[in-house]
């Protein structure tokens, strides 16, 4: 596989997405993405939904370390955080 094609599936692992929920979004066949991950000839198309994939990755990441390091637990809202007693909101 080609070094472009490694890295578009181990991004698509990381999302949680498969090759055939992929290929839906872009509007190809799922044989037409392996073919394309395999020889490295990614269309446009392919480029701009694996960079919006990564974007939700990374946003999903970020989220989910902020609440690691603000100590929320399951209970609490997600996308509300704590606020110290005596600061102002």
């Amino acid at each position: 596989m080609s070094p472009a094609g490694v890295a578009a599936t181990e991004l698509l692992e990381r999302a949680g997405i498969g090759i055939d929920r992929f290929a839906a979004m872009v509007g190809v066949k799922a044989t037409s993405v392996r073919s394309c991950f395999s020889n490295g000839r990614l269309s446009k198309k392919m480029y701009e939904a694996l960079h919006d994939v990564s974007n939700d990755v990374q946003v999903r990441e970020l989220v989910d370390e902020a609440v690691m390091n603000t100590g929320c637990n399951e209970d609490d809202v997600p996308g509300e955080f704590p606020i110290p007693a005596g600061s102002r909101a």
